[in-house]
């Protein structure tokens, strides 16, 4: 199981945590440079300041997982890498222990989103490359899902059109590259979906669920060269 990367260190405050080996100030205090040993095995090696984590540091958790990078009163902040013990990692910039602003993350299963980030969510423009398809996305995002203008590339064939929630809506084109354009509009087709075995399950147990559902209007030739 990969080490959730949004949960915060053991944090030191201006308590005498651990076994610690480093610079002070004349308050006792870790300020400067130091290494510390926390009572749940965690280690950190880097700058303090009055007590807190404070500039460059990497902190080792007891599980395996590393972050090096930034910090600022304590929380990750500005740029930083996260690694976790299943192989995958972030590297971008942070703010509050948070991932925010540009960076990329590679996932376990090799997919990679490189772009904007917000509250540890995808959020705003970014692309996303699927290692086991070859396919990408290339667009906004909100909240983690695709959501307003985007791209999605395949093999073959891409789709340009808008997307609302993770799901493409409205009017949009697929270009193939056989040389040639399908133009339409994807509308929304309500369906209802239950988790019941009975033929006439109550009310309670249905699902609404909303299927994108493509209506082609024209088709246009492309010019080749």
């Amino acid at each position: 199981m990969a080490y959730n990367s949004d949960a915060e260190e053991n944090e030191e405050e201006k308590i005498n945590l651990g076994e610690y080996v480093g610079e002070k100030n004349e308050n006792e205090e870790r300020h400067g440079f130091g290494k510390t040993v926390l009572p749940n095995g965690d280690k950190y090696e880097g700058n303090y300041a009055f007590g807190k984590r404070h500039g460059e540091g990497t902190y080792i958790f007891v599980c395996g997982a590393k972050y090096k990078g930034n910090y600022v009163r304590g929380k990750k902040e500005g740029f930083g890498k996260f690694y976790n013990i299943d192989g995958s990692y972030y590297e971008g910039h942070w703010s509050k222990n948070e991932k925010n602003g540009n960076g990329i993350y590679v996932y376990p299963n090799g997919d990679k989103y490189s772009g904007d980030w917000l509250k540890n969510k995808r959020h705003g423009r970014g692309a996303y490359h699927y290692k086991l398809t070859g396919s990408i996305f290339d667009g906004r995002w909100v909240d983690g899902k695709y959501h307003g203008l985007g791209e999605l590339i395949h093999v073959g064939h891409r789709y340009i059109g808008s997307y609302e929630n993770g799901l493409p809506v409205g009017k949009g084109k697929y270009i193939f590259n056989r040389g040639y354009e399908q133009h339409g509009v994807y509308k929304r087709k309500v369906e209802l979906s239950t988790t019941s075995e009975e033929l006439n399950p109550n009310e309670e147990d249905k699902e609404v669920i909303n299927v994108p559902v493509w209506k082609p209007t024209k088709i246009l030739q492309i010019r080749t060269t």
